[in-house]
């Protein structure tokens, strides 16, 4: 709080004090360990902003320095990576402890017995796993201590010493194999984009073709005197001819048909919408003719048009098929 006035400095040291002090020594250091905190999330805070906009450069760090906690505390704030870099002499530290506690391993006399050096290794992390790895390799019997952490009880520590040392080796496997889940987890999200899209415009397609059916056949059967039938020499089928509202329902029929061919994923759909459609001409012809046996003919064409539907519905994967449903009184549905 120097960076304080003096009055706002006194009242903040005065409440902070207070605060500490309120409930005898054990709330002292539970205070002193929220403050350290508060300073470590501060430091990160300060060193994240001015990066993030540019100010300074990567490299740039802001610490909390305390000559109790001054190691806890450099590696609450920085990364890794940079306490190897900028403050070396805590790994040299950190290997000379281990190589002194794995040569205490399997003594019970002198300052630290082996049941402490087991407790102390497990703080101690990979410096304690470089040391410990050796020693089964050594003839002269000293392997024995590489097993010391898995006996007498530390069971957890030796493990907790295992998980230290592959570190590195389980990061790579992890970044590997997120690697790998990402790809494929983004595949398949893009796959079933693609379907969806695909369902979609498949969709669109078969509506607007039922529509133009449905529009066709209404209009050829209301309007009967509008259409005109070019008969054939040859015997073959006759076609109806249209004024203009008509042969733009005509076109749109015939349209939405090729539409329905670009996109339909089973040729059966394919085949059904030609039946359909040669049938509504067919209904054309007869509607213009005055034919008897229009409402016989609707009613197959009907039945035609509904297996349509239960077809393009398999497509879009709706099982659920539509059953015969028509009145056999009815020329419409």
């Amino acid at each position: 709080m120097d960076w304080l006035p003096e009055q706002p400095y006194r009242r903040w040291a005065q409440a902070l004090t207070a605060f500490a002090c309120r409930a005898g020594t054990r709330q002292w250091h539970d205070a002193f360990r929220r403050y350290l905190a508060a300073l470590v999330t501060v430091c990160r805070q300060a060193r994240r902003q001015p990066r993030d906009a540019g100010v300074v450069d990567r490299s740039f760090v802001v610490v909390v320095l305390d000559d109790e906690h001054r190691e806890d505390l450099l590696r609450r704030v920085l990364p890794e990576r940079e306490v190897h870099r900028l403050f070396p002499e805590f790994d040299r530290r950190r290997a000379e402890l281990a190589r002194y506690y794995v040569s205490r391993l399997g003594l019970f006399e002198g300052p630290v017995d082996s049941e402490e050096t087991a407790r102390a290794l497990l703080t101690l992390g990979r410096a304690a796993a470089a040391e410990l790895v050796p020693l089964p390799h050594r003839a002269d019997g000293a392997w024995t201590t590489w097993l010391e952490l898995a006996g007498g009880g530390h069971h957890t520590a030796w493990m907790n010493l295992v998980v230290a040392f592959a570190g590195p080796v389980i990061a790579l496997l992890g970044v590997w194999l997120g690697t790998r889940m990402s790809n494929r987890a983004q595949l398949q999200a893009w796959e079933q984009e693609r379907q969806r899209q695909a369902a979609d415009t498949r969709r669109v397609a078969f509506a607007r073709h039922l529509t133009a059916i449905r529009a066709y056949i209404a209009y050829v059967t209301a309007h009967p005197q509008d259409v005109a039938v070019l008969r054939n020499a040859d015997g073959t089928p006759s076609r109806p001819a249209f004024n203009e509202r008509g042969e733009a329902l005509r076109e749109a029929l015939e349209t939405t048909y090729i539409e329905l061919q670009l996109v339909a994923a089973h040729q059966e759909s394919v085949n059904q919408a030609h039946a359909v459609s040669r049938a509504a001409r067919r209904i054309a012809v007869a509607a213009a003719d005055r034919d008897a046996e229009l409402r016989a003919k609707l009613l197959v064409f009907w039945e035609l048009e509904r297996r349509l539907v239960n077809e393009l519905r398999l497509e879009l994967g709706q099982d659920l098929q539509l059953a015969p449903a028509y009145d056999p009184d009815a020329v419409l549905p």
